[in-house]
């Protein structure tokens, strides 16, 4: 499996994690720097997802904390158990992922000044190296593979330091297709939960998977004819692709149910 899935489209999958209170602890799947939340030092909750629109699943994950960060997710999907874990380094930043049963991993490598200068991976997942602006953000990831770039991706952002446009080039350097991106003023809460986890990092890169906000429109562009089929049928070059997310919120502003062109999702909390 490639690192860049289907653009638009693929939206359809993302699954948002989201937080949940009890007895006036709230807890979050970010590290608490990351959403300026409380979050207790040992918390687990159970998470069940419920989709409608093609046919109700039924998805339970557990999420465990310790010290204010995400540790653990167990989740049980089609029969079938699967484990991450998380570890961190001594400054606190998210260090590697592994995913079980399975070999996949990613492994966060920094520069001296703090940057996230690459990602290694192994399993279903390709490393990623990324180059900052002058402004500190990332505006482009590579995906390597057989050494040697795969695919790349370019950013713009917006003055909330959320990427805006998204621009991804095939392992030549041409554009594939460029993707115009909005947000709501809601807390990401699916910040640093990995490419594992979170669909929009694995479909849009590290940027706009750990963006501030939550994604609500994205139009896709093409500038080649796909290679692939999108809703069954390969895209000329010039079309375009339109997905919106809506959400409902807590009243902490963390979103509890979306709805994407068509199919909503919801969940609901048993934590202690």
């Amino acid at each position: 499996m490639k690192l860049f899935l289907f653009p638009a489209t693929a939206l359809y999958l993302v699954v948002f994690i989201v937080s949940c209170t009890h007895q006036g602890a709230e807890t979050s799947s970010v590290p608490v720097e990351a959403t300026n939340q409380p979050v207790a030092k040992a918390q687990s909750c159970t998470v069940s997802r419920s989709t409608t629109g093609s046919g109700e699943q039924q998805t339970p994950s557990e999420y465990s904390y310790q010290g204010g960060q995400l540790r653990e997710i167990r989740t049980e999907s089609d029969g079938r158990s699967f484990r991450a874990v998380f570890t961190y380094n001594t400054q606190g930043r998210p260090d590697s992922v592994r995913l079980t049963p399975g070999k996949s991993y990613l492994k966060h490598v920094y520069a001296p000044d703090g940057r996230l200068q690459r990602i290694e991976a192994g399993g279903s997942y390709l490393p990623r190296r990324f180059t900052y602006n002058d402004q500190g953000r990332i505006s482009r990831q590579e995906a390597w593979l057989n050494n040697q770039v795969f695919a790349s991706m370019e950013y713009d952002y917006d003055q909330s330091d959320n990427p805006v446009t998204v621009k991804v080039l095939d392992k030549a350097g041409k554009p594939e297709y460029t993707v115009a991106l909005k947000y709501d003023d809601k807390p990401n809460p699916a910040r640093h939960t990995s490419a594992l986890h979170n669909p929009l990092e694995l479909l849009y890169g590290y940027p706009v998977g750990n963006a501030k906000n939550n994604l609500v429109e994205a139009v896709t562009t093409y500038h080649q004819k796909t290679a692939y089929k999108v809703n069954g049928k390969h895209l000329e070059a010039g079309t375009q692709d339109k997905a919106l997310l809506e959400y409902t919120y807590n009243e902490n502003g963390y979103p509890i149910g979306s709805k994407a062109n068509g199919e909503q999702a919801s969940w609901t909390y048993t934590c202690q």
